[in-house]
């Protein structure tokens, strides 16, 4: 039997629960994990909160991420080229956001090549067509007042510089892994989509307010015994009188 215990610190009560393996293979384990959750709502923040999920045992030794939605997960917010202070929703292709999940990024023990601009300046975001690629997920930044500033959709081709790998230096988050290289893109792009181990498990963000769920098929090589989920939770925006 498997027992988890879910944990929330600060941003990240606990219940403990009985999880009964379906069925048991003469190489392993055969299990799955559901999990359903309500993510909140917040009055006046339009924005979705980034979200992460993962299992560690009693002694803390990290073993595996269940969840991550996919702006992290699988559109490398977190390590892709352009500057920490800049916005980093759908409408801001050049903000780096390295605090995302600050918890989970020091827990599971990885790390990659840090993703930097082709020509290396990080504060220039005005970059050349020869080194500026379709865009099919980021668009332009906007201004509030332009009416699509909440939208998901770009009303216009963009191209943006995809970066290069920066050997010299270290990401506690991976690359996105939705980029096809194109002639403009440095070579090392071609390699992203190999070095992120989340685009599996990571899903669209839940919207506030509505019922949500993911499953997590247990390694079969994980023994029984208790375990520890962990649930951090991130919104940009979100601002306070200590943090803005």
């Amino acid at each position: 039997m498997y027992r988890m215990a879910l944990v929330r610190r600060t941003v990240l009560a606990s219940c403990l629960v009985g999880l009964v393996p379906a069925t048991t293979h003469a190489q392993g384990n055969c299990t799955t994990v559901d999990v359903d959750f309500l993510p909140a709502s917040q009055q006046g923040n339009p924005f979705a909160p980034q979200m992460v999920a993962w299992v560690e045992d009693t002694q803390g030794v990290y073993v595996d991420t269940m969840f991550i939605t996919a702006q992290t997960g699988t559109f490398g917010i977190g390590n892709r080229p352009g500057r920490y202070d800049f916005n980093s929703g759908p409408n801001w292709p050049y903000g780096r956001r390295e605090n995302t999940f600050p918890v989970w990024a020091h827990r599971h023990g990885l790390s990659w090549d840090r993703v930097v601009f082709q020509d290396g300046d990080e504060d220039n975001l005005s970059h050349p067509f020869n080194q500026s690629s379709k865009e099919i997920h980021f668009c332009r930044p906007l201004m509030r007042s332009e009416a699509s500033w909440d939208a998901f959709s770009c009303a216009t081709t963009v191209f943006t510089d995809k970066g290069q790998l920066d050997t010299t230096n270290r990401s506690l988050y991976p690359p996105r892994a939705d980029v096809t290289p194109a002639t403009q893109d440095d070579a090392t792009v071609g390699m992203y989509d190999v070095l992120n181990p989340f685009d599996a498990v990571s899903q669209a963000t839940p919207a506030p307010g509505t019922l949500a769920a993911f499953s997590w098929p247990v390694p079969e090589t994980l023994p029984f015994g208790d375990y520890v989920m962990f649930v951090e939770v991130s919104r940009e925006f979100d601002f306070n009188a200590t943090y803005s």
